[in-house]
């Protein structure tokens, strides 16, 4: 009889955690990654995206690989460098990457790494993720990537990687894809001996290319049957013309009709000068001062603007865009997010003299965010989600 006893408890112990952790896995869409087959040498990454889809402020300790042909790395998103220390903290909506870097330059043949997550608020769990790739000898890339480092919003950029196979004489490119429409290719074979093929590839990235960090593959399709498709890693950063300071304005906690105020630094990162035009926000409650039409231009414009919490208790989060006589193409958009805690508040959020509300008239219904259950132990169940 007490052995059943036993057994049963040994049984729930093994149960709890796992439906504990379930709330942990909704964190991440995308859990394992083939790497292909790639060169030897050859850099080859591949980034998992984290989103904190909670109320609750995230962080994750530590993350640790099963394997050595594996480096594992916690960044905030576009980030290339990790968190100092290994952890990383994200608060609602904010996200994140698990940054897999296969370590091909020291590691030949098929590898597989399991990837451990270790998550201490706002509760304990564990996340794996899995990566796997055969590295192979007999490709030889040079330079082992190609490195668009940063261009300027607008500007073209052309680089050249060249390819060694070796063993097959017959081998052959027969066709390169790239989920990026923003890059063209020519592939020039340079020599084929008894033993070698050599391809000279031109990569060059468009100037219709939008700002952000550039992070994709070259997939080169083959006449090889045991490696037909054959991944190259391109990286680099377009930097847009136009910036804002912050881009991300977290407002914290405020009460139904608390104000806050911020101060907003529009760059033209060219040092050209320009005029902003119109202001537009999807939130009334962000204000600002009218827009005077005889300013002058100039490369640098500063902009307060005030923001007064809504009425209705949760999570908010708005954006604001700034208009210039650049073009819709080159517009810079700030995103606003902040907490309305206590109680409805009936108010009336009147304009202060000289400042006039944007966007329409009405406020949008707010999105639905998971809340987890207030308990100081991880919840058994999954998460709710609060009522609007």
């Amino acid at each position: 009889m007490r052995a059943g006893i036993l057994s049963a408890i040994c049984l729930l112990a093994l149960s709890v955690p796992a439906s504990a952790q379930e709330w942990a896995k909704k964190l991440f869409t995308v859990t394992a990654h083939d790497f292909g087959t790639v060169a030897n040498g050859a850099k080859t990454e591949f980034r998992f995206p984290i989103k904190n889809v909670y109320v609750e402020e995230l962080h994750i300790k530590e993350i640790r690989s099963s394997c050595g042909c594996t480096t594992p790395t916690l960044v905030k998103k576009g980030e290339s460098k990790g968190q100092e220390g290994g952890g990383l903290t994200l608060k609602t909506y904010e996200q994140g990457e698990v940054l897999a870097q296969f370590n091909t330059h020291i590691m030949t043949g098929y590898k597989r790494a399991t990837l451990t997550l270790t998550i201490d608020k706002p509760y304990f769990a564990e996340v794996q993720l899995t990566v796997q790739g055969n590295i192979i000898t007999d490709i030889q890339v040079t330079p082992n990537h190609i490195d668009l480092s940063t261009v300027s919003q607008g500007e073209s950029v052309e680089k050249t990687i060249t390819l060694t196979r070796t063993g097959r004489r017959d081998w052959k490119i027969m066709d390169i894809r790239c989920a990026n429409t923003n890059f063209e290719v020519e592939p020039l074979e340079k020599a084929r001996t008894l033993s070698s093929v050599t391809y000279e590839l031109k990569v060059k990235l468009r100037d219709t290319a939008p700002a952000g960090a550039i992070n994709d593959q070259l997939v080169l399709v083959t006449n090889d049957d045991r490696m037909p498709q054959f991944p190259i890693q391109v990286q680099g950063e377009v930097r847009p013309e136009l910036s804002i300071t912050p881009s991300l304005w977290m407002a914290g906690s405020l009460m139904p009709g608390e104000m806050a105020k911020k101060t907003l630094v529009i760059r033209n990162n060219n040092a050209k000068p320009f005029k902003i035009v119109n202001i537009v926000s999807d939130d009334p409650a962000i204000q600002f001062k009218p827009i005077d039409p005889a300013a002058p231009a100039k490369p640098l414009h500063v902009l307060p603007i005030t923001l007064i919490a809504s009425d209705n208790p949760g999570r908010v989060v708005k954006s604001l865009k700034i208009e210039t006589d650049l073009g819709t193409t080159l517009m810079p958009e700030m995103a606003v997010q902040y907490l309305v805690k206590g109680p409805p508040k009936s108010i009336t959020t009147a304009p202060a003299a000289g400042v006039q509300p944007s966007g329409n008239s009405t406020t949008a219904k707010q999105p639905e965010i998971n809340v987890l259950k207030p308990k100081t132990t991880p919840p058994v169940s999954t998460v709710l989600v609060p009522k609007k």
